[in-house]
């Protein structure tokens, strides 16, 4: 069994171009806070249906990325060597319509992928410096990512 998500990967770049599309500062924040602001902008906006993870990919590339995840689920019938990639569905291609239009980015600029056990990856964590992060998707670290905000608030203002 293995725990899979599945959505878009994006480069760090990619992200900060987003942000400076939609005016939002960022120019302070290292690689390991972008994905961190993604989410956080993401819930300003009560965006729900996103997602932002860090990891690597390909699994075990130690070449960090993010995953605008729009599906998480444990697979009972998958391993991390063997596992069924996660289709995109018309639900999917709706919301990344969205994110074309806010970023400016292509439909090849997008690839739909599917990651197993991101959160269970070491080199992914240490790549990300904040691999454990996956944890929340389950909900189970919530209070992880609570300090995780009020730093990148403190971060954040003047």
């Amino acid at each position: 069994m293995v725990f899979k998500i599945a959505g878009w990967m994006i480069s760090f770049e990619q992200a900060r171009t987003w942000f400076d599309r939609q005016e939002y500062k960022h120019d302070h924040f290292g690689n390991d806070f972008v994905g961190i602001a993604l989410n956080r902008w993401f819930e300003e906006r009560n965006i729900d249906y996103l997602w932002a993870a860090v990891t690597d990919y390909p699994r075990g590339s130690r070449h960090a990325v993010i995953v605008l995840v729009r599906r998480r689920r444990e697979d009972p019938k998958s391993t991390v060597s063997h596992y069924y990639r996660v289709r995109e569905l018309d639900a999917d291609r709706e919301v990344k319509r969205q994110v074309m239009e806010e970023t400016g980015l292509s439909d090849e600029d997008l690839p739909w992928v599917t990651v197993v056990d991101p959160r269970k990856d070491e080199k992914s964590a240490r790549v990300s410096g904040f691999g454990v992060c996956f944890d929340a998707l389950d909900e189970c670290n919530t209070e992880f990512i609570a300090v995780l905000v009020s730093l990148l608030d403190y971060i954040s203002s003047p």
